[in-house]
């Protein structure tokens, strides 16, 4: 029992060797497109919405 915690008490103090820096708190800063939207108002389509510009709507050609 005694060798056991005397090798804990060894791994503890050999693991300590490196000052810890401490990250900053906070968030990265993202630049986001401006908004502006386009409207989808195609035939096929019983509905219309509005979507951002620099989005593309395609159609899923996968059918189960």
């Amino acid at each position: 029992m005694k060798l056991l915690a005397l090798a804990g008490a060894i791994c503890l103090l050999l693991s300590c060797n490196q000052v810890y820096t401490p990250k900053k708190r906070g968030y990265f800063k993202i630049d986001f497109p401006a908004h502006q939207y386009q409207s989808f108002d195609q035939k096929d389509y019983p509905y219309t919405f509005e979507y951002p510009v620099y989005a593309n709507i395609i159609r899923d050609t996968s059918f189960f």
